[in-house]
């Protein structure tokens, strides 16, 4: 299965797509979960790719979420 973030839509198919290295993205002109709209300038074509210029992540959840965090990415890394 692919690896990364998507929003809206169902699997395979998110209106909004961003791959876990951040280089095949790509947003579409509707989907089955949001209103219809552009979230890009259109080229045409269904699915539009882009490349992300800039991402902001936050966090929620306090030290607890921050401690099951650090030993996911413990087992993950294998550190």
């Amino acid at each position: 299965a692919p690896r990364g973030s998507g929003f809206g839509g169902q699997e395979g198919f998110f209106r909004l797509w961003i791959d876990a290295d951040f280089e095949e993205c790509y947003v579409l002109e509707s989907d089955a979960t949001y209103a219809p709209g552009l979230l890009h300038p259109s080229s045409g074509s269904l699915q539009i790719p882009f490349q992300l210029a800039a991402i902001e992540v936050w966090g929620c959840g306090g030290l607890e979420a921050a401690k099951l965090q650090k030993a996911h990415r413990e087992r993950v890394e294998g550190v």
